[in-house]
Parts: structure tokens; sequence; C-alpha cells
């Protein structure tokens, strides 16, 4: 019995390791709703290159810009192969375009006759391969340098869908059905299928099927093929790419994604069933990009997500035994396990509300919760209540602090481990505040109680009198209160974090510090930190002499709503719109957004002249512009731009701008030199990006400059004395005259 329990566990994990999840992802539309969109690359900036059917776009994270040829004769951008500082590409009708800064144009290849499939880079040669002709150019200048036949290709019927270098031979399939080894000049026919393309994975050449369901998958090696069967058992559904990326080849097609994962099987992954799918790249920060047909684009975060609830939840909290209590819509709360299945229902006939509070009470196995009091495994509620409960805190002896709409009550220590009755009406309740309560928190440590209400911060040990927690002698406006070992961690309504240690605040920190209000949500701490959910993003920290530490996750992307988190030994479970996604907490500390400055330029003129590298603007410039762009592909878009204004004898005041922000306008400037400094600022992690720095100078009216006046006045003084030392020579003659006689 005990072999065949193993045997069963051993069973259920290979399940679950081979289990066709597909990832937590996000649809980018990019303004590309439409688009039939080829190939997908990532320029030095970090901005996504999306070729497609109607050309070629440029997308930051804020929105796409079209780039448009000049000299092609076909919009598709099929191919983008990176070269130097820019992109070589490739069109619909086989024509040659280069990407530099803004400008994509055509490269007219001398010699070259057949189509373009493919574009590799070797040292300083370009081999454009074709369906028929593999031809070599030499780079920059694009020369024809050699061109040759691929073997076995006919001239109207036999061509080459793929070719690859496996090994020291390069290899092609042709539509015929053959495996051709170009240098040797040898063909083999593969058996029952037709190529699409080859692709070398894990040491092993596999050829991909052109349809998904009439040909199967392929690898060969040491002259044998092995048949790793169809992609599909029906459907006759074409293969449209594949691409092998880190430890997984994906294979994309009409019908989605077949993803295998370090060697090829018999029954790889299937994501996005039903999406067409033509592309897939990663990008610097490792998010993970598929290109649709008309679907957009599909982000898939870097990092492990998974969406383990699918249910519509505003509340979330951990219960017994692993599991999780969510309070819905509809004011039930439903109990599901770890990876998702629901356990139990728990609904107030009486009660309406939504179920936006609930705390799981492991002393005595219940639930309480804004629309009522449950025992866990019982659906229906043993106490039912019309008051909005906002926060429990059970001590070990079994006493009780609720914090609810009408106040902050304590009920003594009962006789036994019975369930709570009569939370409104029982006469054992001890009312210690009257006004609202917002909060309540339990210090495991030492059994020491905090409770906030609308009117200040208490705290409360044994059964001693409360005492309140004040700043600077006035009542502090909680958002929340957590503990955090012995510390007591307050959010207030100003905007700040504070830090109690017996009753007085100690530490102070400023959240809104450049970023205006910032309205917490929810905080909660673990043994190694204090989690905060804010409306701008979730963040943690460990220490308020260090900065905060932000998720650089899950935030930003089409319109996505963290709702309430719980953390499980710093494993998240976040609410949102989509779910419940489950996470485990790994921040880099890398900044994933960068920001680009364009060329300093003015509205009344079309062309400025540069000294010392400075652009020389006229006075009668009335307005000066620096445009920027900033590139955040992950959507989090939670730092603003700080800039500032300095003169040689001045230094000026940082400003912030938006995110969303295209350029700064900068007008009745005095005459002289200037500097503006630019950094990306993310204000609540305090995390900033490199400086970048851009110079001009505003000159002078022509009768105010400095130098027109020295050289008056210079001028003015040699007249003078001209005209001085005439004078003095005249009476000199004069004299001389005089004594003569």
């Amino acid at each position: 019995m005990r072999i065949f329990g193993l045997f069963l566990l051993c069973i259920l994990g290979v399940i679950r390791l081979n289990a066709q999840v597909t990832p937590y992802h996000y649809t980018i539309r990019a303004e590309l709703s439409s688009q039939l969109i080829y190939c997908l690359a990532q320029d030095s900036y970090g901005r996504l290159l999306i070729g497609t059917d109607e050309g070629l776009y440029r997308y930051n994270g804020f929105k796409s810009k079209h780039i448009i040829a000049s000299g092609n004769s076909s919009k598709e951008i099929t191919q983008l192969l990176a070269y130097e500082d820019g992109f070589l590409a490739t069109n619909g009708s086989g024509q040659l375009l280069e990407l530099k800064g803004d400008k994509l144009k055509v490269i007219n290849l001398s010699g070259f006759r057949g189509d373009i499939r493919q574009l590799l880079i070797v040292k300083k040669e370009l081999i454009i391969t074709g369906s028929k002709y593999i031809t070599v150019f030499s780079l920059p200048d694009f020369k024809w340098v050699s061109q040759e036949v691929i073997p076995y290709t006919e001239p109207e019927a036999t061509v080459a869908n793929h070719v690859l270098r496996y090994g020291k031979s390069r290899m092609a399939v042709l539509n015929s059905g053959e495996l051709v080894n170009i240098d040797k000049g040898e063909s083999r026919n593969i058996p029952n299928t037709t190529g699409k393309m080859l692709v070398t994975f894990g040491k092993q050449l596999v050829i991909v099927p052109s349809f998904m369901a009439e040909d199967p998958v392929y690898t060969y090696g040491d002259g044998l093929f092995r048949s790793w069967g169809t992609l599909l058992n029906k459907g006759n559904l074409r293969v449209n790419n594949a691409k092998v990326v880190g430890n997984q080849l994906f294979v994309l097609s009409e019908n989605g994604v077949f993803v295998y994962s370090n060697k090829i099987s018999k029954k790889p992954a299937h994501w996005f069933q039903g999406i067409a799918t033509t592309d897939i790249f990663k990008d610097k920060s490792g998010n993970v990009w598929i290109a649709t047909k008309g679907k957009g684009l599909l982000f898939i975060p870097s990092g492990r997500h998974e969406i383990i609830y699918g249910g519509t939840l505003l509340s979330i909290v951990p219960g017994p035994a692993g599991s999780f209590f969510g309070g819905t819509l509809d004011g039930s709360i439903v109990q599901f396990d770890r990876r998702g299945r629901e356990l139990n229902t728990y609904a107030s006939p009486i009660n309406n509300q939504e179920a936006v509070f609930m705390t799981y009470d492991l002393y005595s196995n219940q639930l309480f919760s804004n629309i009522g009091l449950f025992a866990v495994g019982n659906p229906k509620a043993v106490n039912k209540t019309n008051e909005a409960l906002k926060g429990v805190a059970r001590l070990a002896d079994g006493s009780v602090y609720l914090a609810k709409s009408t106040g902050v009550v304590f009920i003594p220590k009962p006789g036994k481990k019975t369930p709570l009755f009569g939370l409104t009406d029982s006469t054992k309740l001890q009312l210690l505040r009257s006004e609202p309560a917002k909060g309540i928190a339990l210090n495991e440590r030492n059994q020491e109680v905090a409770f906030s209400t609308v009117k200040g911060v208490f705290r409360r040990v044994g059964e001693e009198p409360y005492q309140e927690i004040t700043l600077n002698g006035k009542s502090i406006d909680a958002q929340a209160i957590t503990w955090f070992k012995n510390d007591l961690i307050i959010a207030t309504a100003q905007h700040e974090l504070l830090l109690v240690q017996n009753g007085r605040v100690m530490k102070r920190k400023d959240l809104s510090l450049n970023s205006g209000e910032l309205f917490v949500l929810k905080m909660t701490a673990t043994e190694g930190y204090v989690y905060i959910l804010t409306e701008k993003g979730m963040y943690r920290f460990n220490d308020l002499d260090k900065n905060i530490e932000g998720l650089k996750e899950l935030t930003g992307l089409d319109g996505l709503v963290m709702r309430d988190f719980a953390v499980v030994k710093d494993q998240l479970y976040i609410v949102t719109q989509r779910g419940v996604l489950f996470l485990t907490w790994k921040q880099s500390e890398t900044m994933n957004y960068s920001l680009v400055l364009s060329e300093i330029t003015g509205r009344k003129y079309d062309h400025y002249n540069y000294k010392d590298d400075r652009i020389q603007f006229p006075f009668d410039e009335k307005l000066i512009v620096i445009p920027f762009e900033c590139v955040d592909l992950s959507g989090n878009q939670q730092f603003i731009i700080r800039y500032a204004i300095h003169t040689k004898r001045e230094r000026g005041y940082w400003n912030a701008l938006p995110a969303s922000a295209e350029q700064l306008n900068l007008s009745h400037l005095n005459p002289g030199n200037y500097t503006v400094e630019f950094y990306l600022y993310d204000p609540v992690s305090q995390t900033k990006g490199p400086i970048q720095r851009k110079q001009f100078t505003v000159l002078y009216e022509w009768h105010n400059r400095p130098y027109l006046w020295w050289f008056i006045g210079i001028l003015f003084a040699f007249f003078v004395g001209l005209t001085w030392r005439w004078s003095l020579r005249r009476e000199r003659k004069k004299y001389e005259v005089v004594n003569e006689r």
C-alpha cells in the first residue's frame, strides 16, 4: 500500500510538472489593434520595434510611432535584424531597408536577384538567403561579393523553405520534403512531411513542419530521422514560425503557441489556443512578447506568475491548511485551496453588502467578516451583523478586540473555546472608543494591541487603560497600522510612515516627496518585510532608513487593478480584476525604464547654428523645445521625470513632469548659457536613473551684446584719443608759429 501511495504521488507530480498552463499575460494593443504583426525587435534605448502589414512601428510603453519608409514598393515589414546603431529590415516585395534613428530607407542592392527569406550578418558580410540563392554582400557599402545556388532547388517548383548552419554544415529544408546538406551537396527525403523551418534545440536539428495535423515534428542526427508526432490531431492549420528562447522551443502557429521545455517531447504545452501567432521575442528585462495576427501583442512579464483563482474577488485572507478566503461582489465569501479549487461558500441571507473585510481566527476556527461571523466548514452565518467590521485581534488568553463602525470594543476571556454570539448586543462588550474605528493590530510577541479610529491611534497592554499615540502633541490620522516585530508602523493620511516604539514616534518617512498624495489601501507585515498596497503600486521595506522597494511587476498594463493581497512567507496572492495571482517577490535592482533625449529645437527658424556643441538660439526665439521619450515596456510607469535648469551663476531647482510627457517647453529666457539636466525618479522607492544633460545658448540682441558695447566703447575711446592727439598737435603747431614770429 505504501509503494502504491508513493507511485501515485510521483504520477501526480509528473502531471503537475507537465500541466499545460498558459502563463500569466496581458494583451497589449499598442495602437495596433488590427495589424498583422510579422516580427519584433528591441533597439538600444529599450523601445520595441514592431514590423506589421502596415509598416514599421516603434513602441515605448506609452504609445506607438509609425516610421514611414522612403522608396519602398511594399508596406509590410517582415524581418528585423540589428545592424550597428540601427536595423536592417525586409518588406513584402523583397526589398532591403535600413533604419537609422527615425529614418527608414530602401538599400539598392546592385547585382542582386531572387527574394529575401533570411538575413544574417557574419563579421563584415551580409548573407541574404532566398528560396533559391544565397547571396553575400560586404558591409557597410552593400557591395555584391558572391552568389550560390541552393542545391536541388529548381527554377519553378522546388524552393528552399529555410536554411540553417548545423555543426560545420549548412542545412536546407525544401518544399519537396528534402533535407539538403548545402556544403556536401547531399539530399535526403524527410519521411512523410514537408518541413517549414529548421532549428537547433538541445543539440538536435529539429525539422518544424508546415502543417500542424498533417506533418509530424522530426529530429535529425547521425543520418537518422525520428518522429515526435504531430502538433494537433486534426485541423489543417499552418505553422508560422519557430524560435528557441533560453531553454525553450516555441512553435508559433495559426492556433497558438506550442512550447517545448528543455528537450523535444511528444506532447508540448499548448498556449493561447485559437490565436494566430507569428513571432516571439524576449526583451532585455526578461519579458516575453508574442506577436499575433490582429490581436495585438501578448505580453508575459518576467518572473513566475500564475492565476490560481479566476473568480472575481474584492478581498483575500489566508485560511486554515493552506486555503484562502475571498470576498465576492455579491456579498458571499468563497474558500479555495492554493490551486484555486473552491471548497466552501459562505453567505449571510440578510446582508447584501460586498465582502470587503475578512479575518480568520485560528483560536476558534472562525471567519470574521463585515457580512457576518462563520464557523469554518459551515456555510451558514453563526452571527449576522449589520454593521461594518474593520478589524479583529484575538489575544493568547482568548480575549477579543473588535474594531467596528460604531467603535472599538473589548470582549474579555471567555470561559471556554466557544463561538462568539451577539457581536452587537452582548452584555460582555466593553466599549473602549465610541467613534468609528479604522483598524486594529496585535503584537503577537508581547500581546500589545494598537487600534486606530477617526480621532487618533491608541495602544493598550493587558487590561491597563489605553493610551493615545501622538506626533508632536497632536493626534495621528492613520490610514493603516501593523506591527513589524516589536515596532508599530503607521501609515498616515499625511502620506508618512511612522515607526513607534513604546508609544513614542521614533522615525518618520515622507512617502509623498515629489509624488503627491499616496493613499495606502492595505498594510501588513511578515517576519521579513512590511508590505504596503497603494493606489500607485505595491511596496515593501524592512528598514525606514533605507529605500522602499517597489514591486516592478503587475501594475499599469491594460488597466490591471490590485484590490487586495495576502502574504504567506513572502509569497504574494494578489486580487485583481483578472483573478488571484500568485507570485514570489524577486526584486531586480536594475531600472527597467529609460529616458531618451532628442535634439533641442526652436519654433521660429528652420536652421540654428552651433558653437562649442551648443545650439545657438537668437534672442527673438520665443519657444525652446527639448523633446524626450520615456521608455517603459513593462508598463509600471511609477516614475516621474525630474529636470532642473542651470546657469554658470545659479543652479536651478528640481521640477517634476509626468512620465507621459513628451517635451519640455522653455520661454522668456534671459541671454546666456544654459544646462538642462533630466533623470527618471521613482518617488516611493526613491530609485533614480542616470542624469542626462542638454546645453544651449540664448544670444543677446545685437544692440545688447556685451562685446558690441565694448567694441563701441573702445572705438569711441580711440576716436576721443585720436581727436585729443590731433588737437594737441594742432595747438603745438600754433605755438611754434607764434614763437617764430
